[in-house]
């Protein structure tokens, strides 16, 4: 299993935590999605927005499976990150987009050890309504958004869009399963890198958008999240420093 981390000091008790899973769909057999990728993206409250597109410091965590055979591992370091990142004595707010689905097929998984930690945040997403002032709080950025925004689509990269976010993500090829399938196949690095950094940027912007919810702001000026995700991993993956990517987090 590949495994890249980057850690940051936490100078305050409170931490805003993305988080997002990536799975290949089987909708043939029962449980048939089997999870391949995935990122806890986490940094300190966000209090001026002017500068952070060149300020903002991330940490990640980011797993992601090489074989088939270790989907049931990369539940264990999901499970793991949890009880570690709930343990510390922090105040987080854990932020996905559409949640539920990610701990669906997490507690989904046959032959999987029993996932306590999952389980308390499948439990946080199901309060969150009452969680605000506790320990563990979440949000749902598909759900939660609702008084801010006016749009119909409740699809992250819409919602990103509508509420002044560039995610702009060509690293696309045909589906998220294809993808993973040709990685498997060929063990292209290329693959890997793409697709974690789609995953980076989808717990990043999950996080950012809720940064933004809490202080009833929308900016007037697009904010650049390739820009920011240049800035905290260029030093991880090279794809981030072809000229393409450079590019675009310039632009």
């Amino acid at each position: 299993m590949l495994e890249i981390k980057k850690a940051i000091p936490n100078k305050t008790k409170e931490l805003i935590l993305g988080i997002d899973l990536e799975w290949t769909k089987n909708y043939r057999i029962k449980h048939g999605n089997k999870p391949f990728c995935f990122s806890f993206v986490y940094f300190e409250p966000i209090r001026n927005f002017s500068k952070i597109e060149k300020e903002l410091r991330f940490g990640f965590e980011l797993y992601y499976v090489e074989k088939e055979e270790e989907t049931l591992s990369l539940a264990d370091k999901i499970e793991s990150g949890l009880r570690k990142f709930l343990q510390q004595g922090t105040k987080i707010c854990f932020v996905g987009h559409q949640i539920s689905s990610d701990i669906s097929v997490l507690m989904n998984l046959e032959k999987c050890q029993r996932l306590n930690n999952v389980g308390k945040l499948r439990e946080g997403w199901r309060e969150r309504k009452n969680s605000e002032g506790k320990k563990l709080r979440v949000f749902d950025t598909r759900y939660d958004l609702e008084k801010f925004l006016t749009g119909k689509s409740r699809r992250l990269v819409d919602v990103c869009e509508e509420l002044g976010l560039n995610v702009t993500q060509n690293e696309i090829q045909g589906s998220m399963t294809k993808m993973q399938n040709d990685f498997l196949s060929s063990k292209d690095p290329s693959i890997f890198e793409k697709i974690a950094i789609l995953n980076l940027r989808h717990s990043l912007s999950s996080a950012v958008l809720f940064s933004l919810f809490t202080i009833n702001h929308k900016p007037k000026k697009k904010l650049n999240i390739n820009r920011i995700i240049y800035n905290n991993a260029k030093n991880y993956f090279d794809y981030l420093n072809q000229d393409y990517f450079v590019k675009l987090a310039q632009s």
